[in-house]
This record gives C-alpha cells, structure tokens and sequence, in this order.
C-alpha cells in the first residue's frame, strides 16, 4: 500500500505548451485520489484505463475530507477511455480493481496542460501533508530524448497552472520571450494579461530576491533585477510608511508581484485640465499577489502604509520609461521627472555619457556576440595573454552599448554580459562617489582585464591583520587610477583585498573580464557574515549556470538558485555525458551549490507518523532523487543501497548518520556524524549506514541514487543477518501489520 499514487511523466513529445501526457498508478483502493479540480478553466482531461477498473465519482460540493457524497459514479475497466471537463465539477478516480494484484494504470492527457495535482484533504489519517497539498509529477524521460523533454518541462513550467519555482534569470529570460510590442510600443490585452499570468505563477526564492534588498530612512529603493530592449525589472524596497508621490508611466505598462508585507496602491483618475487627481480607489495587495496598471487606467500612487514592518516588490515595466509625470492630490500640479535609479544612458539627462561611448565607433567595430565567441576561442586554446589584446581593441556600436547602461543613485550596477566556463564579462556603471566594499575575487588563479569606457576608476589594495581588521595598503604601488579608454590586468594573488571606486566626479562605465568567471561580488560585514553583491541579467549569452546544465560553472557561482525541474535537466545532461558514471565529488559540489525554494520540495513531502517517507521527484535510467522527510525521532533500519552511490543534502533540521559493519557477533557501529542543514554527503556504494532525526522537530533531506535501486538489504542489528528488501518511493509507510522488510 502507498500512500499516494505515482505519476510519471513518460511521453516527451507529448509534454508541450498545448497539453501535457502522464500515466498514474493510484494504488489500492484504500486511498482515491483525492477529491480535487483542475485548477484551470477550459482544462479537458482524456482518460484511459491501461489495466485494472478505474471508478470516477463527480459533482462533490466540496473538496475538503469529509466532503457529501457525489452526484454521479461511474466504473471503467481496461481500455475504457472517458473525458472529464468542467461540467464535471469537483471530482475523484478510485482503483476498484480486486482481481489479480489489484493494481491499475491509466493514462491521462490535459489540454491545456495540467502537471500537479492539488487537492486540501491527506491520504491517509496518520499523513499530514505539509506544504500546499498536491501529488506532483515524476520527471522520467529515456535519456535519448532528455534535451528536448527538459527543455519542454522549463518552458512549461512558466506557463501552466501550476506554481512555477522560477529564479530571476529564468524570468529575464521568459520575458524575453513572451512580452510582444507591436511597431507603435504597445501590447495587446491578450499579451498583457498574459505577462501577468506568468507573474502570477512564479514564486521566487526568498534567499535569491533577498540579495538584491537594499532599504533607506530617507526614500524608497529601486534596485536592478534584469532588462531587455523591452522591458525593465525592478525590486522596491519599502520601509515603514513610504509611499510613492502620484504618478504616470508614460504609456507603459506596469506589473507589480508583493513578495513580502502589504502594498497599498490608489488609483486616481486625471481631471480634463491634465492636472488635477480625482475619484480615489485604495486597494491593498499581500505576498504573491499581482496587479496591473497603464495609464489608461489612470494614475497611481504605490508604497508601504504599515508602520510596523517592510515590504518589496518586484516591478516589470514595459516598455522602459527613464521620465514620468507626478501629480498633487491637494492640487493642480503635473510635473515631469526622471526616475533616478536604474536609467539608462540614452536618455538626455545622460548624453554626455552616451556621446562619449558613442566616440568609440569606428569602421572596424565589432559585436558583443563576435566579441564573446573571440575570447572563448582564445581561452579554450590558453591564449589568455592574448585577451588584453582584444580588451584593448575592442570596438562597439553605441547601439550595443546604451541598452547595457544601467545607473543607480543607490549603489553601482553589476550588469552581466556573458557567463562560460572560461570567462565571465560585466559592465559595470558607478555614479558619483560609488565604491565596492573591500573584497578579493576568491581564487588566487583569477585574472581580471578592466577597461574604463567612460570616465576614471580607482583601485585601492587593503591588508587585514589578524583580528580580521582592514587597513588601506600604504605602499605606493597599492593605489592607481585607470583612466578613459585604459586596459588593465590585475592578478588576484597580487591584489588581494581591495576596492574599486569611480574616480571621476560624474559617471563611469567600465567593462570587466575575469577568468576564470567570477560573477557575485563576494565580501564581509562588520558582523562577520558574508554578503554578495548580484548581478542584473540582460543578456541572453550570459546564461544562469543552470539552463547550461554544464557541471563546471558551479564552481565559479557562491550559489545557483534553482528548481527540481532544472536541477533534473542539469543532472540528465552531466549522467549523459559522463556515461552515467559521476564523481563524487563533482556531483557533492553540485548539489551543495544549489538553493531550492523550501516551498518547492515541501510541496513533494508528507510526513507519517509510522515512518519516515520517501517521496519520488525524478526517476531515470541513471540516477533517482527523492525527498526524505523525518519526522522527530524517526530513523531508518540499517541497510546498504543495493550497490548504487548516493548524496545527501540536508534540507532543514540535523540528521545523525551512522556507519555499520557487519560481524560475527551481530552490526558494530563504527562512527557517527551529525549532518546539519545545508550538508552534503556523497556514500560510496559499499557503505551500510542508518539515519535519524535528532532534530526537534521535522527534517527533510534530498536524496541522489545512482543508479536507481529498488532492491537493498537490511540488517539486523543483533545476528548482522541481511534480510533483501522491497524499497518503497512515494511515501511508503508501513503499518506494524505490514511486513516489517518493507523500508519506508
């Protein structure tokens, strides 16, 4: 007995952005599918019952347990193929098959797709679901047809009904996808609620948008997420009480997703005389919610009203608008103003610094593109000297360049250009005054070229003593200036510690090339924590080191934010390549250098009184990866893995691991290791360990086989005698009835 059914994605080709293909094996009749509708309206679900007698019962009033019965039954056995549409209602299947081993398949196709199943009531009374409760889909496919199937499932994933757990590079690059402008820079209303739908389903990592936070007494903040020729990111950031003054968008469109606190926004519409606001209408917006306004449906005014705690929220306009109009509520006023953060450099209240990079062009300019493929080239062949030559070189239209040209009042803009395994490229802006804190570029193999494209940078070498505190580097050789149109290379071993500063008194712009890449700007506080400065994505060759599924960029990257579908795509690719046999410790640097959203893998795992669960995310011919969730005090037998490896990544709470070997006299426990949140372990294939949760309370942890096993031992902890077991994936609970070889 299982205390979910299992569904499996088997049919690549029929995973598309038009309908979605799995199979499901509900598992005994003990346990339906719970009561449960498909979320979207329009969804038609075409059933066929492979093997066994499936029962749908519909028109229930409620999804919750408990809920009256339904209004109509009806019994299909193998072969049999029925539709369920809206007319259906709230509705579930049952197994009532009772020949045989009293299993059945069947096979289900949505139109428009339909992945994860939600529903509000549990399997079964000692299961407690412990995120939003839905049986979620498996990703398997044959490994022949893994880049098109993953490639599918991603894109999906930001466009189905389903929340999708998105990170800020995958958004830059969907929107650069989905937001349509037509010739005169305006979006239909089918584009516009379509772009708020994908906002809708994307719920971003709290550790990711936290990065980017950056709050001040005086005013609100806007600080650079990503941008396109068509769009602009923004993440505000409200203190208590800020508001924004009332205002317009100059024609374009504006979407707003709360990600923490409230945001009160007021609707005012413009009188005949263009000046004067009118007719109010308040409405207060909570976390993950969306909204939507242009001026064509007025103006607005936008902030944090509550006085006891912040909020952010994360702003797509489109297309970008650098100027706008505020208005008064007490008073006929339209003024026009520029925004002062993240603007670019091609609008007049920047055009020296435009003119002056627009200087650059001459008749053998390249393209970034030309440029990225150059330096990659000469890398791959070790020809690093070679890369001042290009810095130095370099030519660009100035039309490659304004789009990149990001400043903020707030502190100096990382943009990333390009992101390979031999090189990172960022065009970094500073205004007046803005400086990096002391930091150094991590490994002492790193080389940096910087040119300056626009006025003058500083660098200052530091030294720290051995209480960890920092003094300026007196030595004359420690402080320089690079100026306009300069190239320099800088060797991190020679550096150190150090910081970069616009020496100029108005703007500068320089590009840097660090290889091997170097991408979050890496330091510490006062505290002693560690901080990282994010880049903002614009460019489609920089890539997120995930979408690449290339093993090596994590190496260059403090942390990767990503999802279980990604994740499964990325370990797909390096299994391929590899021929299903990785190291183990490429693969534990993998894995500890990816942060999954906890509302993710929560939404895989229940937690059962009478044992610990096992919950299938991905299963293919290489690998399986599952979420184990430990209630307190629950661990497992002592067992071995049926000669797979295995990893380990701590999700939440410790675990306490402990080694076995086997002897005459029975099992002697050879060492004991705590394994905190975070931690990473790789257990070689001839390990015999047991685990358990010495955590106060519920403990989750992600699980790696390879290759999948089904079959492993358990011992006996008195006579050391192997018994072969069954082991069960999807939260295999057993009662004490059951047979007491069945692992969890």
């Amino acid at each position: 007995p299982q205390c979910t059914m299992l569904r499996e994605q088997i049919a690549y080709n029929c995973f598309s952005p038009h309908y979605s293909c799995c199979h499901a094996h509900p598992a005994l009749t003990l346990f339906p599918r719970p009561i449960h509708h498909h979320g979207n309206t329009g969804v038609l679900s075409f059933v066929r019952v492979l093997r066994g007698k499936l029962r749908l019962r519909a028109g229930y009033q409620s999804k919750c347990a408990g809920s009256s019965e339904s209004e109509v039954s009806f019994d299909f056995p193998s072969d049999g193929v029925f539709l369920i549409d809206d007319s259906m209602g709230l509705h579930k299947t049952s197994n009532v098959m009772e020949e045989g081993d009293g299993r059945t398949v069947s096979l289900h196709l949505y139109t428009p797709p339909y992945i994860e199943c939600r529903f509000c009531s549990s399997f079964r009374p000692e299961c407690q679901n412990v995120g939003d409760a839905f049986v979620p889909a498996i990703h398997h496919h044959p490994p022949e047809n893994h880049q098109l199937a993953c490639a599918q499932e991603v894109e999906l994933s930001t466009k189905c009904s389903h929340l999708s757990f998105a990170n800020f590079a995958n958004l830059v690059e969907v929107l650069q996808k989905e937001v349509q402008i037509d010739e005169d820079r305006k979006h239909s209303p089918e584009n516009i609620a379509h772009v708020k739908h994908i906002l809708q389903n994307m719920h971003f990592n709290e550790k990711e948008w936290r990065q980017y936070t950056k709050f001040s007494e005086g005013h609100y903040t806007r600080n650079l997420i990503g941008y396109d020729d068509k769009f602009t990111i923004l993440l505000l950031c409200w203190e208590k009480g800020q508001m924004s003054p009332i205002h317009d968008h100059a024609g374009s469109n504006c979407w707003v997703k709360v990600l923490d606190g409230n945001l009160e926004e007021t609707v005012y519409q413009v009188g005949e005389d263009e000046a004067t606001v009118k007719d109010a209408h308040a409405s207060v917006y909570d976390p993950e919610q969306v909204t939507y306004i242009s001026d064509a449906m007025g103006v607005h005014r936008m902030g944090n009203a509550r006085s006891d705690g912040v909020a952010v929220s994360l702003h797509v306009y489109s297309p970008p608008y650098h100027e706008c109009h505020v208005f008064a509520e007490d008073e006929p006023l339209k003024k026009k103003v520029c925004i002062t953060a993240a603007y670019g450099a091609e609008f007049p209240f920047l055009e020296s610094t435009s003119e002056q990079i627009k200087g650059c062009h001459t008749s053998d300019s390249t393209t970034l593109s030309l440029f990225i493929d150059n330096v990659t080239h000469m890398l791959q062949d070790g020809c690093s000297s070679s890369v001042a030559y290009m810095m130095n070189s370099l030519r660009f239209q100035e039309s490659e360049w304004k789009k990149y040209i990001h400043f903020s009042s707030h502190q100096y803009t990382r943009n990333l250009l390009a992101f390979n395994e031999y090189f990172s490229l960022i065009l970094v802006c500073w205004s007046p005054g803005q400086k990096t804190p002391i930091h150094d570029h991590g490994d002492d193999r790193r080389d940096v070229f910087i040119r300056v494209l626009d006025g003058s940078l500083g660098v200052q070498r530091f030294l720290e003593d051995e209480w960890g505190q920092t003094s300026a580097d007196l030595d004359p050789s420690a402080s320089f200036l690079i100026p306009k149109g300069d190239c320099v290379r800088l060797h991190n071993n020679d550096m150190g510690l150090h910081q970069t500063y616009n020496a100029s008194r108005s703007n500068c712009v320089s590009l840097h090339l660090y290889t091997p890449p170097y991408i979050e700007c890496e330091f510490k506080l006062q505290s002693g924590q560690k901080k990282l400065l994010p880049v903002a994505y614009c460019s489609k060759d920089a890539g997120s080191g995930i979408s690449t599924a290339c093993e090596s960029l994590f190496q260059f990257r403090r942390n990767i934010f990503s999802n279980l579908v990604s994740f499964v795509a990325l370990l797909k690719n390096m299994f391929r390549v590899n021929n299903g046999v990785m190291d183990g410790n490429s693969l534990s640097r993998v894995l500890a250098g990816i942060q999954f959203d906890p509302l993710e893998w929560k939404s895989f795992a229940s937690s059962c009184s009478s044992c610990y669960s096992r919950n299938l995310v991905a299963k293919t011919d290489y690998f399986s990866i599952l979420i184990l969730c430990w209630d307190k005090g629950q661990s497992s037998p002592i067992h071995d893995h049926g000669g797979s490896e295995s990893w380990v990544r701590v999700l939440q709470g410790t675990l306490q691991e402990s080694e076995w070997t086997r002897t005459p006299s029975g099992m002697r426990m050879e060492k004991t290791a705590n394994l905190e949140v975070d931690s990473v372990r790789h257990i070689s294939k001839d390990i015999v360990h047991s685990t358990s949760n010495t955590s106060p309370g519920v403990a989750y942890s992600l699980h790696i086989y390879a290759p999948a096993f089904d079959q492993c031992n358990c011992f006996d902890r008195t006579t050391g005698q192997p018994t072969p077991t069954t082991c069960g994936s999807h939260l295999r609970a057993p009662h004490p009835t059951e047979d007491s070889t069945a692992m969890g």
